[in-house]
C-alpha cells in the first residue's frame, strides 16, 4: 500500500500511522526547494526515519533539479519522480530511455 501526497495536508501523519504503508510518497510541495530549505529537509528526514523503522520506502515527487535530486539522495530517500528525472511519454519511449541510462558493468566504458 502507498500513501500519496505526504506533507501536503491531504495525507496526515495520523493516516500514515494507521495504515502503515509500504510506500510513502512525499508531495511536491515538500520536495520543491528541499535543497535550500532546512525545514523541508528536517520533515523529510523524519519521514525517512519513520519509514526505516516501519519497513516502508520513500518516494520524492516533483524532483526538478540536480540539487533537489542530490539532496533527496543524501537524505536516504529510495525513489524519485519529476521532470528532472524524465518527462511523461509513451510506453515505447521507456525502453530507449532505460537503455540510454543503463549502467555499464565495465567501469572502463
Amino acid at each position: 500500500m502507498a500513501v500519496d501526497d505526504t506533507g501536503s495536508g491531504f495525507s496526515s501523519f495520523a493516516h500514515i500511522v494507521k495504515l502503515a504503508p509500504d510506500i510513502i510518497k512525499l508531495d511536491i510541495d515538500l520536495v520543491s526547494g528541499i535543497d535550500l530549505d532546512p525545514v523541508r529537509r528536517s520533515l523529510a528526514t523524519a519521514v525517512v526515519a519513520f519509514a526505516a523503522e516501519t519497513g516502508a520506502k520513500v518516494t520524492a515527487e516533483g524532483i526538478e533539479s540536480a540539487a533537489e535530486l542530490a539532496c533527496v539522495k543524501s537524505l536516504g530517500i529510495h525513489y524519485g519522480q519529476g521532470y528532472f528525472l524524465g518527462r511523461p511519454g509513451p510506453l515505447e519511449a521507456l525502453a530507449g530511455y532505460q537503455a540510454e541510462r543503463a549502467v555499464s558493468p565495465n567501469p572502463s566504458r
